[in-house]
């Protein structure tokens, strides 16, 4: 991603290059310019900018050569307050790396945990699951980092930094000192949660007697539950007896289509096998090679274990045969 103003400036100076802003995660505005950053040229390029391993111009389109900048270019569209201070929270975190990269990682994250046990007392009266709302992710998540057992990514911190209004920089060096409150400009940035809706028992149970009867394959519990818009345990409270019914559909059809797959599998190995039944083990990417030819899917454990069987009844074989074809030979030469 790129920013159009930043580059049109860029190159009235002569220097064009792409900063390391734009490289990181969580950043989807230009905090100088408080525009969104760019994602594809006017040619519709999904890679207008290529890995950084690739040499190229930097401002220079390499699908169709054009600028990034300037004539031409769709005009960018003006960012919310909440992406524009994420975005330059994340620039403050990269001016103070030095400082924090003398600090070991296990201070680091205690540090976190400490604020965010701060956080979750003085913000939302010590209710974590609270804060975990906030912020858009599950409770059990929070949990991780509450205890000091990970570290949440950069845009979680740059989220957290800016519900609270506090540099990421304080937050891991443990030298925030002032009253935490929840700010409203957080809720422009949070993460989209995956169940976002709420609905009545009545209607659960209509959408899930709706949704049974239109699929063609029998589906899970889960995947009604992401049609609709809820959590898969608010289903089994609606409807108990109706999601005991469909989860069961959903399990008989895996295991029918799990032994047509492995019957199938067998099929097409059994010729496959001759060919790999001399190196004495399976060579995986082989398989994934069949079975995409083949249409089967990836090779699960199962599917090598039966095309290891194969192969060992193909060396059998073959050592059967030689055994009969030296056998005579010998008895005739002695």
């Amino acid at each position: 991603m790129w920013c159009p103003l930043c580059l049109g400036e860029m190159a009235r100076t002569g220097l064009v290059y792409y900063p390391l802003l734009w490289r990181m995660k969580g950043v989807l505005a230009c905090p100088i310019h408080k525009v969104l950053l760019m994602k594809a040229c006017c040619c519709n390029g999904q890679n207008s900018i290529p890995g950084r391993r690739r040499k190229h111009h930097p401002g220079i389109c390499v699908k169709c050569g054009r600028l990034l900048y300037g004539e031409g270019q769709p005009a960018p569209s003006p960012a919310s307050d909440g992406a524009v201070c994420q975005s330059s929270m994340i620039l403050g975190l990269l001016a103070d790396s030095q400082l924090i990269a003398g600090v070991a990682r296990e201070k680091l994250v205690g540090n976190l945990a400490s604020f965010l046990g701060r956080a979750s007392k003085e913000a939302f009266g010590g209710a974590s699951s609270r804060l975990a709302t906030a912020l858009g992710y599950r409770k059990n998540t929070l949990w991780y980092w509450l205890h000091g057992l990970g570290m949440p990514k950069i845009e979680v911190l740059a989220r957290l930094a800016v519900m609270f209004e506090v540099p990421i920089s304080q937050m891991l060096l443990g030298d925030c000192q002032k009253q935490l409150v929840c700010t409203q400009t957080a809720l422009e940035c949070r993460r989209p949660t995956r169940y976002c809706e709420r609905h009545s028992s009545e209607e659960c149970r209509a959408a899930m007697v709706r949704l049974r009867g239109e699929s063609s394959v029998p589906m899970s519990i889960a995947a009604m539950a992401r049609q609709i818009g809820v959590d898969p345990g608010q289903l089994w409270k609606a409807a108990p007896q109706l999601a005991a019914e469909i989860s069961f559909e959903a399990k008989k059809h895996r295991q029918m289509c799990k032994q047509l797959r492995e019957v199938r599998l067998e099929a097409v190995f059994y010729d496959e096998a001759h060919a790999i039944a001399d190196t004495g083990r399976v060579p995986t990417q082989r398989l994934v090679f069949v079975n995409r030819r083949h249409e089967i899917g990836s090779p699960g454990r199962s599917m090598i274990q039966l095309c290891a069987k194969i192969c060992a009844l193909v060396r059998d074989h073959r050592s059967l045969e030689r055994k009969t074809v030296t056998g005579p030979s010998q008895t005739n030469a002695a």
